[in-house]
């Protein structure tokens, strides 16, 4: 597709911007440009599941790990939520760009994002006014290849009016304070094992569980170092505290703990 063609295809979701087809055409022009095996729109809150905005997921495996698992745990270490909830700047992101440095062999990655066969991942965020945070998913599937250099500097190009727009969509058609059903709200991954109680009156100390959640996203020690300013050293000692008050060998375990 060529620019004129894409202007025009702006021009379109400008005049069906609040209608219920709007989502529909950004999915048809994401396919055309981009040829991913899913296009998703969702919007991220603080402390609440995402909300679905729209999905399309021809893939049955990908459709059932996100219907069954990303709502309960998965989106809470998907890298596009945390840079949602960081001081990110709106625009376009790959997901190997923003994800932790050992995303690819963590717990998350092969308990989850490996199950879905996805291979790729592009994405946009853009904060909204009342304090969520639209986000448009574009996957690559196993069988294909991953999204290249122009895919991505296209989407760079494009995101700041297609993310306006969807941003308008979502105001104006997505209420904040209904829901068909219930979200049940839950706290920051940082916070969850701050409040476990544990036998003998151990506690799960604030700089523990925050080391505990970055070991469970896939960063490495010396990415957690950085991120918190202590040594490699440091890390490991907390590391090995909260293996003993958990009565854990293994982040596998430990990745329970954060899936209860």
């Amino acid at each position: 597709m060529d620019y004129p063609a894409i202007f025009g295809e702006f021009g379109a979701l400008v005049r069906q911007v609040r209608a219920p087809a709007f989502t529909e055409r950004v999915r048809r022009l994401m396919i055309s440009l981009f040829e991913p095996q899913s296009v998703i729109v969702l919007l991220f809150e603080n402390r609440r599941p995402p909300r679905v905005v729209s999905q399309w997921i021809p893939d049955m495996d990908l459709r059932m790990v996100f219907e069954e698992s990303y709502f309960d745990h998965g989106y809470f270490l998907d890298p596009f939520y945390e840079h949602a909830m960081s001081d990110f700047e709106d625009g376009a992101f790959r997901l190997r760009e923003i994800a932790p440095d050992r995303f690819f062999r963590s717990e998350y990655y092969r308990r989850y994002y490996r199950l879905t066969r996805m291979v790729d991942e592009l994405g946009c965020l853009a904060r909204m006014g009342d304090g969520r945070v639209a986000h448009l998913s574009l996957g690559r599937n196993e069988g294909r290849p991953k999204f290249n250099r122009k895919d991505y500097a296209l989407l760079r190009t494009l995101a700041p009016t297609l993310m306006s727009l969807i941003v308008e969509h979502c105001s104006q058609t997505v209420n904040q304070s209904t829901d068909i059903q219930p979200r049940r709200s839950r706290k920051p991954l940082k916070e969850q094992l701050l409040y476990t109680k544990l036998k003998g009156g151990k506690r799960i100390s604030k700089r523990e569980s925050e080391v505990a959640s970055l070991v469970v996203q896939g960063h490495s020690t010396t990415a957690i170092g950085l991120i918190l300013d202590i040594s490699p050293q440091t890390v490991k000692v907390h590391r090995r505290n909260i293996y003993r008050k958990l009565n854990i060998s293994s982040q596998t375990e430990l990745f329970a703990q954060f899936i209860k």
